[in-house]
């Protein structure tokens, strides 16, 4: 579920501050191993929309794949076209490859540290989110 739902799964745990996304993360975990159970007990199919509300993450999930195909667009359809374009347009953390909202947070990285060398031209540079700039790299 988490392979087949990862844009969804990125995404909520992205849009969270350093501090909250652990939490998140493992709020996520402990809920979906639930609704595993569940589904392995009764039958009943785990719902990512149901598993992203119980942790607190609002919003509507369209799953494209399975729209009606028809002539016009209709508000549903042309949510989901917007948002397919914006992810495949979203800039990505050249460290982790997850999203990132630079009207959020964002750091700026040197592609070559400055201790082996590197200058502070734009050249040189990249967005990547802050804990990627701080603690994965070291």
């Amino acid at each position: 579920m988490l392979v087949d739902q990862k844009p969804v799964v990125m995404a909520a745990v992205s849009n969270t501050n350093k501090q909250a996304r652990v939490s998140r993360v493992r709020d996520l975990l402990a809920e979906l191993i639930r609704s595993l159970t569940v589904e392995t007990e009764t039958g009943t199919p785990t719902n990512i929309q149901d598993v992203l509300s119980a942790i607190g993450v609002q919003g509507k999930i369209l799953d494209v794949s399975m729209m009606k195909t028809k002539q016009n667009f209709d508000e549903d359809t042309k949510i989901a076209i917007v948002i397919q374009q914006s992810w495949q347009s979203a800039s990505k953390c050249p460290i982790c490859g997850g999203y990132m909202l630079p009207s959020q947070s964002v750091s700026f990285d040197h592609k070559t540290r400055v201790r082996d060398g590197g200058l502070g031209t734009a050249s040189n540079g990249q967005m990547v989110h802050p804990f990627c700039n701080s603690g994965v790299k070291s």
